[in-house]
């Protein structure tokens, strides 16, 4: 490599037209025909002084110090290979590039800009054509080889680079002078984009694959204002140049909104006169060519769809590419909904759980953070990613819904803020994302102008369901949509259906399946906060939000009743996606001051947030609920407020143990037997005395604990259910396992399990496995113990229980730490901790001598390896120690 040429080098690239299709002519004789133009190229290569840097199959890539060696060489090759004789009487016809730059040398050769301009030139090309760029032309054109001349080719737009070239054909006395269309883009056709595009490697070659279908003639890129669509609709159309033997064209719709105008602009596009019939005139030129149309924003024409399918009707060589923000809707159309970027996981934004994001190495590898970075350096030549920042830039990405518009505004402003200073501005994401460029449409100098323009192009009706329907927070069913719409209205209009599919058309609303089969519309945070404007400005917003909210609280406390029955998974499931719904139904009943409908609602879901480990948002709503109910005057509602705080102060005392609060859990669920006592709340006192036992065997009041128990275990016979009668079974299992009464425990954990199997409660099974597990793990049956660990933490990875997984894991650990399998301990024992970490839990009481023996034996027997092995575990994944755990595949 040393010997290659440094400074101002000109490259000439070559391959065979049509090799493929010169290997089924010739067979075996292929390689024949291949060896002697290999022979010829490289000779003249020889007499040239040219560099031969590298070849792929049928392609040369030679470095020349002097432009004029170069277009000599190719001049020579051309008239060798012209008076060659081939097998079979075939034709060898090669295409050359040549292209002039100062390119970097590295490891492999040759690197930069340069190399695949050069590449890209040749391509463009036809077998037995020369082509130059305007570099070369510049320091060859003036001592041309004899019998060469150059002919000016005019601008082009080359695959995948984003300025126009000048191309020149080099024409040679007595061979071939005149050559189809490039493949390429003339710059007239197409606009040159004034940016690279990032982020889309996957969009385009779906795309790519669907155009190059023999059935595919009409295909439509839909998708809300700013994610991209013309951007990605030029890109496709550029790349896909060679495919058209005449050629691609774009044809600009903004500005239209007559129908009837969109065929002239078509041949305005195609340079066609118009005459008489401007349609005859189009469809006549169109008739016997291929070709791309690139038509974009056709969603204000919408009513020229049956012209425009017409047409690929009569002109069967034409290919139509549409952007549009709704499908056409006419037959053969495909439709591609465009996504937005990829952008990094981000914490849960209200409660701080969630993703990781200290190990910043990948986060640049994120389309939409690849994007703010580049635009950002374009607007401020000295911004800089760093530690400090690159977190604040993934969650402006994430805020912004990986929206390209929006990342591209919120970029510009870093002229003004520091991305961490942008972060906190985005909670009114519509005010901060203006000024856009002055080159760019006006609809997308600010996103709300973007998201203006769709809503304008909807009915009044539409309008009026886009922005009830903006009250929902990351998506809702159907069901909660017609909820919605009957609770304001009275009855659900007969249209509403077509309205929420004419959202959906529109790219307003996304829909998807969820994994039970049930539709779930949602909309971009973007695109919602617009609609929540237009709610508060049409003055309907206080009742949608009391109408969302009572719906979320009916369906919270139908699920409080749901999750100690069979289908407690799926509902778990459900209220998960729903979370979002229930925290803006709740902030909304709170600000609106209606307490008790918010007690209601967060007493229903204590449950949820303990079993999917929202700890300490659970708490924060409970609490400060009991308090501001504390002194309430009920009226006609007293029954329903005890109720309700009843369930809820039962529900902020687990939650208070489990974080390590246990004073604070003994006097909640003391004040919750008063409470129920006083109220005659028979179910709603077993509740709390078995919460009383439980948390008696913790602070190892054993005694009170048996009494509890007993006392709780009457009433749920008394009461005959299941699920109560089962955690007053279970509490005095714990009562003999704390006394080492071993084989009464065993009888009561598995008499407990055999009830919550009837009831169909899975996270009360694998509450009893558990302790099934620690039970024979205290006589010494290790292997019984770790079968019924696994099957609990089976279970709890079903229900995503993470409080219980936590608590699994260590119980797994002290196997390990028993068989001796210390590092496999060590692991498991960090796994755990990073998952208390994360949850903002406490180790169980009645875990910490087992999980302290683990770690001193794992101590003792690693060393200093120990803390290696633990940080190994706290930073592994939560499915690989699972997997790790369960002796299943990673």
């Amino acid at each position: 490599m040393s010997a290659l040429p440094t400074g101002t080098v000109t490259f000439l690239f070559t391959d065979i037209e049509g090799s493929t299709r010169l290997l089924q002519q010739l067979g075996p004789r292929y390689g024949e025909a291949l060896a002697h133009e290999r022979a010829l190229l490289r000779a003249a290569f020889a007499r040239c002084h040219g560099y031969e840097v590298d070849t792929q199959g049928d392609a040369f890539f030679v470095a020349f110090t002097s432009a004029s060696d170069a277009l000599a060489c190719a001049a020579d090759i051309q008239r060798a290979l012209a008076a060659a004789e081939w097998p079979e009487g075939a034709s060898v016809r090669v295409r050359i590039g040549l292209h002039t730059g100062q390119p970097d040398i590295a490891a492999g050769g040759y690197v930069g800009l340069d190399v695949h301009r050069g590449a890209r030139i040749c391509s463009a090309g036809h077998g037995g054509q020369i082509l130059l760029s305007q570099p070369t032309y510049d320091l060859a054109h003036e001592s041309l080889p004899d019998g060469v001349t150059l002919r000016d080719l005019g601008e082009h737009r080359l695959r995948d680079v984003y300025q126009p070239e000048r191309l020149y054909q080099a024409t040679l006395d007595g061979l071939q002078q005149d050559f189809p269309p490039l493949r390429t883009a003339r710059a007239q056709t197409l606009p040159i984009p004034p940016t690279p595009l990032i982020g889309r490697q996957d969009a385009l070659g779906a795309i790519r694959a669907l155009l190059q279908q023999d059935d595919m003639r009409l295909l439509t890129l839909t998708g809300p204002g700013g994610i991209g669509k013309t951007r990605l609709g030029l890109q496709i159309a550029s790349d896909m140049m060679a495919s058209f033997s005449d050629g691609a064209y774009y044809v600009p719709l903004a500005t239209l909104s007559d129908p009837a105008l969109v065929l002239p602009a078509i041949g305005r596009a195609l340079d066609i006169r118009e005459g008489g019939d401007g349609e005859a005139s189009l469809r006549a030129w169109l008739a016997g060519k291929r070709l791309l149309l690139l038509l974009d924003n056709f969603e204000q024409v919408i009513g020229a769809a049956g012209m425009v399918a017409d047409l690929l009707a009569d002109c069967p060589g034409t290919r139509i590419l549409v952007t549009s923000r709704e499908a056409l809707h006419v037959r053969g159309e495909h439709e591609y909904p465009v996504p937005p970027l990829e952008v990094p996981p981000q914490p849960h934004i209200e409660d701080g759980r969630g993703a990781d994001l200290s190990d910043l190495s990948d986060l640049l590898q994120y389309p939409s953070v690849a994007l703010f970075v580049e635009r950002s350096r374009a607007i401020r030549p000295g911004f800089a990613v760093t530690q400090a920042n690159l977190p604040a830039i993934a969650q402006i990405c994430a805020r912004l819904d990986g929206l390209p518009l929006a990342i591209e505004l919120a970029a510009a402003r870093t002229r003004l803020l520091s991305p961490q200073a942008m972060v906190p501005q985005l909670t009114s994401r519509l005010s901060l994302l203006t000024g856009g460029p002055r080159d760019l449409p006006a609809r997308q100098r600010t996103l709300r102008d973007a998201i203006s323009w769709s809503y304008d192009l909807l009915s009044p009706e539409e309008q009026q369901l886009f922005r009830r329907l903006s009250v929902f927070a990351r998506g809702f069913t159907l069901d909660a949509a017609i909820s919605l719409d009957t609770a304001l209205d009275g009855a659900v209009p007969l249209t509403f259906l077509d309205r929420v599919a004419s959202l959906v058309d529109k790219s307003l609303l996304s829909q998807r399946e969820d994994e039970d089969g049930e539709s779930r519309f949602s909309m971009l945070e973007t695109i919602r906060e617009y609609g929540l404007e237009q709610l508060a400005a049409s003055g309907e917003l206080p009742r949608v939000r009391d109408a969302h909210a009572a719906h979320y609280v009916a369906l919270a406390e139908q699920a409080a009743v749901a999750l100690t029955k069979a289908d407690q998974r799926a509902w778990l499931d459900r209220l998960e996606r729903e979370h979002a719904n229930m925290r803006v139904a709740l902030h909304w009943l709170r600000d609106s001051q209606n307490d008790l409908m918010a007690l209601r609602m967060a007493a229903a879901l204590w449950r949820f947030w303990y079993v999917h480990g929202y700890l300490s948002e659970g708490r924060g709503w409970l609490d400060d609920l009991l308090k501001r109910t504390e002194n309430m005057e009920a009226g006609p509602g007293e029954r329903a407020l005890l109720a309700a705080r009843a369930q809820a102060l039962a529900g902020a005392a687990t939650l208070a143990s489990i974080q390590g609060d246990t004073q604070r859990a003994r006097t909640l669920g003391e004040q919750c037997v008063a409470l129920c006592r006083a109220s005659g709340n028979r179910e709603g006192l077993a509740i709390a005395l078995t919460l009383l036992g439980f948390l008696a065997v913790q602070q190892d009041r054993i005694e009170d604990a048996a009494a509890h128990a007993e006392e709780a275990l009457a009433l749920s016979r008394e009461l005959g259910d299941l699920w109560i009668l089962a955690r007053a079974l279970s509490c005095l299992g714990q009562v003999a396992y704390s006394q080492a009464h071993y084989e009464r425990a065993v009888a009561l954990f598995e008499e407990c399990l055999l009830l919550n199997q009837r009831s169909g409660s899975l996270s009360h099974s694998a509450i009893q496995m558990l302790y099934l597990g620690h039970t024979f793990r205290a006589q010494g049956n290790l292997e019984s113990a770790l079968a019924y660990y696994r099957e609990s933490l089976r279970l709890s990875r079903e229900l995503g229980d993470k409080i219980r997984i936590e608590r699994e894991l260590t119980a797994i650990a002290t196997i390990f730490a028993a068989r001796g399998q210390m590092e496999r301990a060590a692991r498991q024992l960090g796994a755990a901790s990073a998952l208390r970490q994360m949850l903002g839990s406490n180790q169980h009481p009645l875990d910490r001598a087992a999980v302290a023996a683990a770690e001193q034996a794992a101590h003792g027997a690693l060393g200093d390896d120990f803390a290696r092995m633990e940080a190994i575990g706290r930073a592994t994944s939560l499915e690989q120690a699972l997997a790790d755990a369960l002796d299943e595949p990673a």
